[in-house]
């Protein structure tokens, strides 16, 4: 296993997230812990498709998202144990090893305050972990003692003991570093520069029983620090990572067997037009270069020198002539400077980006921006629709395992590759210096020769279909005859020679249709695969010959039981649980529910294992609170914020319609439905009988998206005026008769072209789902739960309360109880009297008046928090804190309560407005606020002494 841990410092630009990837592929790391990311919540899916094969989990139930962790789903299975506002603590099963580890990701909190609580954290989880090996690892943001610090640094002893407290007290010990010891600086110059070890491993002695030569390596001041455990196979790994000496007679019997294999054989390669060529190797001017290096990440090292791209940015006036030079040099003489070859990687794909497209076959939907994985497994459902129907055409599929896809390319090979394809030579030099651990995927098979002998499959010959890709996953489909399928197996075996990609016959599979059950076994004995059968995984979903039933969904709902029974061990909160809903549970429903109109009956098994998760946790009582509707409706209408699923499926298949109703040429499924379903028929008129079952769901959408978009009429060249519905009546075909077959209709000339708009902006997921999503009316006190001072478990507790739904005394099945007030001893328990007419919660609001001017106008319930709805409504940040003030105060009033029932222990009001208000500090403390006027009020109306600012 190779695992990262990053402090990003941001994961919304593009480069930081190809930093990331870079990092992912020159390591061959398996797991990431990503710190500080600044991703809002409605950006998480899409930023998180730069690792599309990927499982992440995010911690925006914590203050401030500052952790996330990812890992390769392939390998390794992650199961989240516990999770702070400063780590995320889980077990990491390495399939292949038959190993699980224990992993902490760490962000310690900038001041020595809030860190105690992350010191107490680990050390209680030493307690709980016996022999499983465990590294903690991170941005711990204190050091150990002083030879960690160089330069003039405040007075940090007490912090430093404390952190010594803690590694002592867990009886974890340091993992040898290599590279660079100190990994923050303060950006000043002079005597005021410092530099500190803020990132650093931990490992306790069952790890080291395991790995006793592990290591790690910092490899620059904020850049990521990567554990290796030293077996052999990571140092084969290491080694491959040096340069490919490419030998001139190897390269040109490749180029011959190459060309031999276009013209004969199995491929027809896209070849460069002259212009597009010249085009690559035009001179690089002056601009690009500065604006690559302005283009890359801060806290990203250029080269080997340390130096991140900020220093050559800060002394760009002093060095920017001079690094211009350099890279001007490497265009012209193919040298090239270790020290800026991450500037000249990036010049370099941004001119490869051209021609890719050209390049890269449509069936290949991977690399190719615009093209997704949901086309793939869309049009394998509708090419193995009726295999399993006698009568059809015989037909056959191959899936293709690869072995070591990434790991056995020859680098000559890529060489003679780009010369077929007519890059000049050139560029093929520059690419020949530049890579050493890169792999490219360049999909070569294109055309069939049909002089071969080969058939296409059915209903793929006018597009001349026969592969679907998404990086090294491979589906080739044929004729169901022995010449089709020894033309696959003749350019594989070719291939491989070439490549050094061989394809795996114990994991490859031939899938046949019921109707070429007769040429069973010499199509098996032609291929020497194993026989496959439907339902049949690909990309991590079934593909299927008729339509999904709850059966084929039973992956999914495995999935699920599976990552909630990795939380039975953890006591969750409420919004804790509502946080693993949304991130967790709910992509895991996102992947399957972009490919189906899934089956009623797996929505409701999915939102009843939701909803039992949220209420009983691994608890075998409880019951649900408020109803599922009321949970998922938005914050704004009283609800979670939970997404509905079937209004989300039903959106995300929504996009595929569009992409149809737009014609998107970029999409090889749209392409296949053009041809085959619509056959120059409109997709408004098309008759929803006679297509495959997935295409008939999605037809089903058509009415639902129809008022929402906007036809203009241009040139008319792309609209039908009979069949489109572009007229408010709808299609005129529905409406009158067809005219005459001699009447011609007039268009303007130089008209614009037909377009289709989404009204009121651009198509999104989210415009769709609040189409399908029930609606109701928006609440006025929403804004009470929201805020930066938010605690998530006591807005929870809040909204609970706000709702009437708290389990008080005069509920009818809790009569039993007696139902007087235990904090009182004399009224009837109500939340009328609860919040805050109690004698002992008065009392509680009276003492914080007096400590933070905490005014509550007691009334009736329902009238006070609309009149706490309209005071605090407001960005203000002492308004925002009052807000998370009135659900701490109703948070801790509700625990006092529960100890006095169950626990029968008993606490002063005294101290409960002691707690309320020192964790409202902690909480205050915690959040990063600007030096201004209203933050300075804020500290003095809590009492909190304004923090030096300037030190780590």
């Amino acid at each position: 296993m190779n695992a990262a841990f990053w402090n990003v410092r941001g994961l919304n630009r593009r480069d930081h997230q190809v930093a990331v990837k870079e990092l992912v592929n020159e390591f061959r790391l398996n797991f990431l812990g990503l710190l500080e990311t600044r991703v809002s919540a409605v950006n998480v899916l899409r930023v998180q498709t730069f690792l599309p094969r990927w499982s992440w989990f995010t911690d925006y139930d914590m203050p401030g998202n500052r952790i996330w962790i990812a890992w390769d789903d392939d390998l390794l299975d992650v199961d989240v144990l516990n999770l702070d506002v400063q780590f995320i603590h889980c077990r990491i099963s390495i399939r292949c090893a038959h190993l699980s580890v224990l992993a902490t990701v760490v962000y310690g909190a900038n001041d020595s305050v809030s860190r105690r609580g992350l010191w107490q954290s680990l050390v209680t989880l030493a307690d709980s972990i016996s022999d499983e090996p465990w590294i903690v690892g991170g941005d711990f943001n204190t050091v150990v003692d002083m030879s960690e610090v160089c330069g003039a640094s405040a007075d940090i002893h007490l912090a430093m003991n404390e952190f010594r407290d803690c590694i002592l007290g867990t009886g974890l010990i340091h993992l040898p570093v290599q590279g660079e010891l100190f990994s923050w600086h303060n950006c000043s110059e002079g005597d005021r520069s410092l530099w500190k070890r803020l990132d650093r491993l931990l490992v306790n002695d069952a790890w080291l029983r395991l790995w006793p030569n592990s290591h790690y390596q910092c490899l620059n001041a904020r850049l990521p620090i990567t554990p290796h455990l030293c077996s052999e196979e990571i140092l084969i790994i290491i080694r491959m990572y040096g340069g490919t000496e490419l030998r001139i007679d190897r390269h040109n019997t490749l180029l011959l067997c190459l060309e031999k294999c276009c013209k004969l054989v199995f491929f027809k390669a896209t070849k460069l037009e002259q212009e597009e060529s010249q085009a690559l190797v035009q001179s690089v001017t002056r601009e690009e270069i500065k604006d690559a290096f302005f283009d890359i990440a801060e806290d990203k090292a250029p080269g080997p020198d340390g130096y991140s791209s900020g220093f050559y940015k800060a002394a760009w006036p002093v060095i920017g002539e001079e690094m211009i030079k350099a890279i001007l040099e490497f265009f012209t003489t193919g040298r090239l400077l270790k020290q800026v070859n991450t500037t000249i990687l990036a010049l370099i794909p941004k001119r490869l980006r051209l021609v890719l497209d050209k390049l890269i076959s449509p069936s290949q939907n991977a690399f190719v921006p615009g093209r997704s994985i949901g086309d793939n497994i869309l049009l394998a459902q509708e090419l193995f629709a009726g295999y399993n129907r006698q009568g059809l055409p015989m037909r056959c599929a191959l899936k293709v395992d690869l072995r070591k896809a990434y790991d056995t390319v020859e680098w000559d090979f890529l060489s003679a590759v780009l010369q077929m394809f007519g890059f000049p030579g050139t560029f093929i030099g520059w690419v020949e210096e530049c890579v050493t651990t890169p792999m490219f995927s360049l999909m070569l098979l294109q055309l069939i020769d049909q002089n071969e002998g080969f058939s296409f499959h059915w209903r793929c010959k006018e597009l001349g279909l026969f592969q679907l890709c998404f990086a090294d996953d491979l589906l080739l489909f044929c004729k169901a005859d022995v010449a089709s399928v020894r033309v696959f197996r003749h350019g594989l075996a070719e291939f491989a020679k070439l490549s050094g990609l061989h394809a795996n016959p114990q994991k490859s599979q031939l899938i046949l249709s019921r109707s070429a059950q007769d040429v069973r076994e010499q199509l098996l004995a032609a291929l020497h695969f194993q026989e496959g059968h439907l339902p049949l995984r690909y990309l991590g979903l079934p593909l299927l010959a008729s339509r999904l039933s709850i059966s084929d969904c039973k992956p999914l709902l495995l999935k699920i039981d599976s990552r909630i029974k990795g939380w039975e061990s953890i006591q969750l909160s409420f919004a804790g649980r509502i946080q693993l809903i949304k991130s967790v549970l709910m992509s895991l429903n996102v992947y399957w529910a972009m490919a189906f109109i899934l089956p009623k009956g797996v929505i409701r098994e999915v939102e009843k294992k939701m909803r039992t998760f949220l209420w009983k946790g691994n608890s075998a009582v409880g019951y649900p609170k408020v109803a599922w509707n009321v949970v998922c409706k938005p914050i704004e209408e009283g609800g979670q914020g939970i997404r509905d699923i079937l209004a989300l499926n039903k959106a995300l298949m929504s996009r595929h319609l569009w992409n149809v109703i737009q014609n998107n040429q970029s999409s090889i499924w749209v392409k296949w439905i053009a041809h085959t379903r619509l056959r120059h028929k409109s997709v408004w008129t098309v008759d929803v009988k006679g297509g495959s079952w997935g295409w008939r769901k999605i037809l089903r959408l058509r009415s639902a998206l129809l008022p929402y978009i906007e036809f203009k009429i241009g040139d008319g060249e792309s609209f039908s005026l009979w069949h489109d519905p572009w007229h408010s009546l709808g299609s005129l075909i529905t409406r009158f008769p067809r005219g005459p077959a001699g009447r011609t209709y007039r268009r303007q000339q130089n008209s614009p072209r037909d377009s289709i708009l989404w009204r009121g902006g651009g198509f999104s997921t989210k415009a769709v789902y609040d189409i399908f999503r029930n609606h109701g009316p928006k609440v006025g006190w929403y804004s009470l739960l929201l805020g930066p001072c938010k605690i998530p478990r006591y807005s929870f507790v809040l909204w609970m309360a706000i709702l009437d739904k708290l389990s008080t005394m005069d509920k009818p099945w809790l009569s039993h109880l007696g139902g007087v007030c235990v904090l009182c001893g004399r009224e009837m328990e109500t939340h009328e009297h609860l919040f805050f007419r109690c004698n002992y919660s008065r009392q509680c609001i009276r003492i914080l008046k007096g400590t933070v001017r905490f005014t509550w106008p007691n009334r009736a319930w329902a009238v006070d928090i609309a009149w706490a709805s309209k005071r605090w409504n407001g960005r203000h940040i002492v308004q925002a804190a009052y807000r998370a003030l009135l659900a701490a105060i109703v948070y801790h009033i509700w625990q006092e309560r529960n100890r006095r029932v169950f626990q029968q222990s008993m606490r002063p009001s005294s101290t409960i407005a002691r707690i309320v208000v020192d964790e409202m500090r902690q909480k205050i403390i915690s959040i990063d606020l600007p030096d201004s006027v209203s933050s300075r009020g804020l500290y003095r109306l809590w009492r909190i002494p304004w923090p030096v600012r300037g030190t780590a």
